[in-house]
């Protein structure tokens, strides 16, 4: 559990007997606080393949051929979405603007967070016809991507 503020791990230590970490720099913040804390790891993090598969991807998601790939992935929560979705499709029409043929994945957490991308899309500058908006699929999108644009979080494992 990681406590995004060093301040927090006294408030989490005082509730728990053990606190397991994802990161292997918690365990020290834990430490100055007193908590017994123990670097476990991620478990996704095991589940992205060391030598993925860029072609099977691609055509898991239904792209073929070999024009260049941008994921988009704005956050898995609503209010990232809005924080960040515009600013992201803003960039990524800028780099279609640059690169030819480009396509741009956008995968959705959840079906809200496919509706808040939806009215994204809808005013975003970007070509017709190259955004593919999928339900989940992150991972795949990842993979498929020659550049990934995304929000700071589990995705960036």
């Amino acid at each position: 559990m990681w406590a995004w503020r060093e301040g927090r791990a006294a408030k989490i230590g005082r509730s728990a007997d053990r606190v397991l970490c994802l990161f292997p720099m918690e365990p020290a913040i834990y430490a100055k606080h007193g908590v017994d804390a123990r670097f476990v790891g991620h478990p996704m993090a095991d589940e992205m393949p060391l030598n993925p598969d860029r072609r099977r991807a691609r055509a898991d998601l239904g792209l073929e051929g070999d024009a260049p790939v941008l994921a988009v992935l704005p956050g898995s929560r609503l209010g990232e979405i809005e924080r960040l979705g515009a600013i992201f499709l803003e960039a990524a029409g800028r780099v279609a603007a640059h690169v030819p043929g480009l396509r741009i994945v956008v995968p959705a957490a959840t079906p809200a967070c496919a509706d808040a991308i939806r009215r994204l899309l809808a005013a975003a500058p970007l070509p017709e016809g190259s955004v593919r908006l999928f339900d989940g699929r992150a991972r795949d999108a990842m993979v498929a991507a020659d550049v990934v644009l995304l929000a700071s979080g589990t995705a960036t494992l």
